[in-house]
């Protein structure tokens, strides 16, 4: 048998047909093959949209939270009704501590007190007290910035790092609150305060650290505490409540006692001595008592004689006694412990030291009358 020889051309042609006849089947199945690849394509694009969208969420969440973190809100009225409880959450949330963070209450008052110097009933009552007497609202914020400074007496640029305000705007703030806080002190440190079983009352002096008076040097300035610059004021306390009620100063540290509670020295005049001064505003019926710095004066201080009783010595060993607790009560507050560094000349100087001083003494008043009374005699 002979093979039947198909000429090229004709094998071509033939397999040319044959694809032309499975051209549609294979369209079909390329169609469906990229159909599925779109709708895989489409299904991944769509998870990689829902995931970048979830991602950015995330990451402005994260942003927020650190916004917050590093940002105090400007602007923070106190609540209508405040307690200890949300003064104590407050300021600890000022400085840091976060609220998920459990401690015991002592750990936390150990806390709030080394960030702002007394208990947080203290600050109620203040606040109380200022929404009562002032007519300016009060940026809880701000007070407790200012009330911060008094007690850690950190720089501008530390304040700025700490509370996420510029220098300028720390500056500011601490000077407007800490006056407000002062002010204060017509009606919490006053002799209408004194006790009806009291009659006496201890005197003395405590030196505040500062550095040299640069427009009047002189010896005066000196304190032998210190040896060096210093300025000097003088606190009045009542025995049986504890409170102080009488502040006067600053002088040179270097005055004499007897001079700063008369306002001048004895051999002068009394006409020119300064009606300011601690003689002039004793109240009838009640004597002070002091250290023998004061013997110069016996018609307005007794000094513990030898001729006095062991019972009457040891009255006033503890009213003495009761005064240096109030003094290291300032000391705590670190504006009043180390060298005071402000004012731009001594006018200046001296008024910034006051103001300070007596904001302090405004802050202890208030945490004597709260929860931290000093010892009883």
């Amino acid at each position: 048998m002979h093979a039947i020889v198909v000429p090229m051309a004709a094998r071509v042609k033939g397999r040319y047909a044959v694809a032309l006849q499975r051209k549609p089947a294979i369209h079909n199945e390329v169609k469906e093959h990229l159909s599925g690849m779109t709708r895989k394509s489409s299904s991944d694009v769509e998870s990689l949209r829902r995931q970048v969208a979830s991602l950015k969420k995330e990451n402005k969440e994260l942003q927020k939270l650190v916004h917050q973190s590093k940002r105090i809100p400007k602007y923070i009225p106190p609540p209508s009704t405040i307690n200890k409880e949300t003064i104590l959450s407050f300021g600890l949330s000022l400085v840091g501590t976060p609220k998920w963070l459990t401690c015991g209450a002592w750990l936390k008052m150990r806390r709030f007190r080394s960030h702002f110097g007394v208990g947080p009933s203290a600050i109620v009552a203040l606040i109380s007290d200022m929404k009562r007497l002032q007519s300016k609202p009060i940026n809880l914020t701000y007070l407790f910035i200012a009330i911060a400074w008094l007690k850690i007496y950190e720089t501008e640029e530390q304040m700025a790092g700490r509370w996420g305000y510029g220098e300028k705007h720390c500056r500011d703030t601490v000077l407007d609150y800490v006056a407000r806080i002062q002010a204060m002190k017509k009606w919490r440190i006053s002799f209408r305060r004194i006790s009806t079983k009291s009659r006496f009352l201890p005197v003395d002096t405590v030196h505040i650290r500062c550095q040299e008076f640069r427009c009047t040097p002189d010896s005066k300035w000196y304190s032998f505490k210190f040896s060096g610059p210093a300025v000097a004021f003088e606190v009045v306390t009542d025995p049986d409540t504890g409170y102080m009620v009488w502040i006067n100063g600053p002088e040179p540290a270097n005055i004499d006692d007897c001079v700063f509670l008369r306002g001048g020295k004895k051999d002068k005049p009394k006409s020119t001595w300064k009606r300011s001064a601690l003689y002039f505003h004793i109240p009838s019926g009640v004597k002070l008592v002091g250290d023998s710095a004061y013997s110069s004066q016996p018609d307005k201080v007794t000094t513990t004689k030898d001729a006095h009783d062991t019972k009457t010595k040891k009255l006033f060993a503890r009213m003495k006694s009761m005064q240096e607790t109030c003094f290291k009560r300032f000391k705590d507050f670190k504006v009043l412990r180390e060298a005071f560094r402000h004012g731009t000349g001594t006018d200046d100087k001296m008024e910034k030291i006051k103001t300070s001083f007596e904001a302090v003494a405004v802050l202890v008043q208030y945490d004597i009358e709260n929860g931290h009374p000093l010892f009883e005699v």
